[in-house]
């Protein structure tokens, strides 16, 4: 088993290795749905993190349009990939053009969306050796994270600790609770009308609104 963590701060890049974390995942603003990393600031902890010999994994997990695709494509080539050792992609689209684009090992996100056998083993065969990891739906039940995990012949990986998201929109739903930049972060917490559960953490950036 290895312990794979997000990382956001250079500071704690030290700190993971010395818990165990054997691979640190990293997200630039622009292409990853809850990472806040500019260019500068990611280089310089990609670079502190191969000086430590930990694994560098940069996530693109956004969902786009076309106009948000191309301007992905400029923010790759500002990112020094030669310090990423595997990109990480959701989108179908992101997966093909990093397959035909780029030589790093893959790892597909199929967190939403694929949830039967035959599919991941689609992609499996379709991205070969250059596959190197499928991350599956902590939400499925343990007879099939058994059952994909025998049939697959890449490494697996599932969400151990963190948090779960539960509700996605493109839209901007928590603008009107306050003035600040659309782009800029905005956090809040919500409740269900249907149940007592409440404290849901809520999410938004520039790429729209999460729940988790």
């Amino acid at each position: 088993m290895k312990l794979t963590t997000y990382c956001d701060d250079i500071k704690s890049i030290e700190t993971f290795q010395n818990y165990g974390a054997t691979e640190l995942i990293f997200g630039h603003v622009d292409l990853s749905k809850s990472r806040r990393w500019k260019t500068d600031n990611l280089n310089e902890a990609l670079s502190s993190a191969k000086k430590l010999g930990i694994k560098t994994i940069l996530e693109w997990d956004i969902t786009m349009t076309e106009n948000v695709f191309q301007k992905c494509l400029e923010t790759l080539k500002e990112i020094d990939l030669q310090l990423v050792d595997s990109l990480r992609v959701q989108d179908p689209g992101a997966a093909e053009y990093v397959f035909q684009n780029f030589s790093h090992p893959m790892q597909l996100v199929c967190e939403v969306g694929n949830r039967n056998l035959v599919g991941l083993q689609s992609f499996e065969e379709y991205f070969g050796q250059r596959l190197e990891r499928i991350i599956i739906s902590a939400e499925l039940n343990k007879e099939l994270i058994e059952k994909f995990v025998n049939g697959l012949k890449v490494e697996t990986e599932i969400l151990g600790l963190g948090p779960i998201l539960l509700f996605y929109t493109p839209r901007n739903l928590l603008s009107p609770l306050t003035t600040i930049n659309e782009e800029d972060l905005i956090e809040a917490t919500g409740s269900s009308e249907e149940s007592p559960h409440k404290g849901f953490p809520l999410r938004q950036n520039r790429h729209g609104t999460f729940m988790y």
